[in-house]
């Protein structure tokens, strides 16, 4: 989806200045405002599971070149503004359990990532070389494992203070899936100890749960949009 273009490696970031993409309304109303879902409220029955519709999307830039992150996120917001009519504003969400992702006693287990770093480009075909992760990035791909290993949702929110610059993990190599998927058919709890010690060991990081205030995108108003 495109809020991968957003958040960066080890996701692929396309390049020219045209896209299109399949999305739903909250996929759009993420990348638009650079949110995650449990940071939109009040969305309609007719754009949230298991009624949500996937719009065709297409976006051109004006130019020949990519545009940047905060371009697409301008673009997105008009689009949305234009064809769904959306209004919103912000404000705070006070006591939402999260889990803080903070850095563990030994210090992180990882440094800054630098294009020094990246292996040689790979062979036509092959798996593009890996470019470093935000914590930022950690975090939210994080929130679907936590999601997928607690019968009590907690989105699991940057606590570490480090700067968000690329560092040199790759979390798609954090976990086994199949581990996961094996440990959470027989016990859920086995399923949540098996990441929190795969960060903790790995990362040198731990999630620690906690309450804290969250700025959240209210909807006022979203349509649906119209065939012409």
């Amino acid at each position: 989806m495109m809020r991968q273009y957003r958040h960066g490696p080890p996701f692929d970031i396309p390049t020219g200045n045209r896209f299109t993409e399949q999305a739903h309304i909250g996929d759009l109303i993420m990348e638009a405002y650079g949110l995650s879902d449990y940071e939109i409220s009040g969305l309609p029955g007719w754009a949230q599971f298991p009624k949500e519709t996937v719009y065709d999307i297409e976006v051109k830039a004006a130019g020949d070149g990519t545009p940047t992150p905060q371009q697409l996120e301008q673009m997105l917001q008009s689009l949305l503004a234009d064809r769904f009519h959306l209004r919103a504003h912000r404000e705070m969400k006070p006591d939402v359990p999260v889990y803080a992702v903070v850095v563990d006693k030994g210090g992180p287990k990882f440094h800054e990532f630098h294009k020094d770093d990246q292996a040689a480009p790979p062979s036509p075909g092959g798996p593009r070389p890996f470019e470093g992760t935000t914590i930022f990035a950690l975090a939210r791909w994080l929130s679907g494992p936590a999601r997928a290993a607690n019968t009590e949702y907690r989105p699991v929110v940057d606590g570490t203070g480090l700067a968000q610059v690329p560092y040199d993990f790759d979390i798609n190599k954090l976990l086994d899936f199949q581990e996961l998927g094996r440990e959470r058919r027989a016990d859920p709890m086995a399923a949540r100890d098996y990441m929190l010690t795969a960060v903790r060991e790995k990362l040198g990081l731990k999630l620690e749960a906690r309450k804290q205030s969250v700025e959240v995108l209210v909807i006022d108003h979203v349509e649906e949009p119209s065939e012409n």
